[in-house]
């Protein structure tokens, strides 16, 4: 009986634990010229958006099978949200007006405090161990950074919504000062705040881009190597 009480009690911690961490993934509707606009221009609207479509849904299903944190689709636009495309066992929300950064605030912005962590759907090489990477690091760090190569950044979390209450203004967004902007807003509002950051990875913008992630485009299981 005592073994059963313990057992009991980890599985409500670890309910708990779920409850508290939230991911936030940030979703379009595949609508070719209207996803991916970039990469449309190397490669045609339709393959862009059929890329999209792929990974969309194979980061959504690789993130959403676990327990340790709760998953709600961001989706955009708001019209969209009760389209078929999107699982039926996560919750939607829709993304709402605004530039990127008002959605993304939006978005990351809930009833109950605590850590929060938000990604796009455009980059193939997310697997779950990033995302727990980043709920680690938001234990000793205030808000936590993924970069991708061309200065931008494919996640960013908070480990308190007071860090949220100025961020993601003044950002130059689709530019190389993408990342650096954002951390100067969190930055300019709260002093000696700690940042952290997960490993870099590649989003996928251009052709050329594309064809050197072509292999994991779709794979909800990602290989050996990689996982």
């Amino acid at each position: 009986m005592k073994r059963l009480a313990l057992q009991c009690v980890a599985s409500l911690s670890r309910i708990n634990m779920a409850g508290d961490r939230r991911l936030i993934i940030m979703a379009k509707a595949p609508v070719a010229g209207r996803v991916k606009s970039r990469l449309g221009q190397d490669i045609g609207t339709a393959p862009a958006a059929n890329f999209y479509r792929h990974t969309c849904r194979a980061v959504v299903s690789r993130l959403s099978q676990t327990r340790l944190w709760e998953t709600t689709l961001c989706i955009a636009p708001d019209t969209s949200i009760h389209d078929r495309i999107w699982p039926p066992n996560i919750r939607r929300k829709p993304q709402g007006e605004g530039d990127l950064g008002e959605r993304m605030h939006r978005a990351m912005m809930h009833n109950q405090d605590g850590p929060v962590v938000l990604i796009g759907t455009d980059i193939p090489e997310i697997r779950p161990s990033d995302i727990a990477d980043a709920f680690r690091n938001l234990r000793n760090h205030d808000v936590v950074f993924g970069s991708t190569p061309d200065g931008g950044y494919w996640l960013v979390g908070s480990a308190s919504q007071r860090y949220l209450r100025s961020a993601f203004r003044n950002v130059r967004w689709s530019t190389e000062y993408a990342l650096t902007d954002t951390i100067n807003s969190f930055r300019s509002q709260y002093n000696g705040l700690k940042v952290g950051l997960v490993r870099q990875l590649n989003d996928v913008d251009h052709g050329v881009d594309l064809l050197a992630l072509q292999a994991l485009v779709g794979r909800r299981i990602l290989p050996r190597r990689l996982r």
